[in-house]
């Protein structure tokens, strides 16, 4: 019988946190770790308030990795021999649109389509 890793270990953490701020998924991150479950680690943020702290700036770190994604897939030449390419350019609007969509989703405030209006005082 083959043996679970640890999972709640500092050294995991760490990880995690890593590839979480590198744009990973939770299932490539759960990958790495060979676990079998995102759920392991969804339930260690949920237990460990430490933990939950730095696992939201390493997921901030991995949206903000990903809107930095979103400018070089804007700047992508989808063109064959000098001509468009629709085949690419429809590929690199697709990634586009889901990166956007995922931004959204996970941070609204910064990347939702709603802005809420500023208001300004005046003394």
């Amino acid at each position: 019988m083959r043996k679970t890793p640890k999972l709640r270990s500092p050294e995991n953490a760490e990880r995690v946190c890593a590839l979480l701020a590198e744009g990973q998924s939770l299932s490539q991150i759960a990958k790495v770790l060979r676990i079998s479950s995102v759920g392991s680690i969804t339930d260690w943020v949920r237990d460990d308030a430490e933990f939950a702290v730095n696992y939201a700036r390493a997921r901030e770190a991995g949206c903000e990795r990903m809107a930095d994604d979103l400018i070089a897939l804007s700047n992508v030449d989808c063109t064959v021999n000098g001509e468009p390419n629709n085949a690419l350019v429809q590929q690199a609007r697709l990634r586009v649109d889901t990166l956007k969509w995922v931004l959204s989703k996970r941070f609204p405030r910064q990347y939702g389509d709603k802005h809420r209006a500023v208001e300004f005082l005046v003394e």
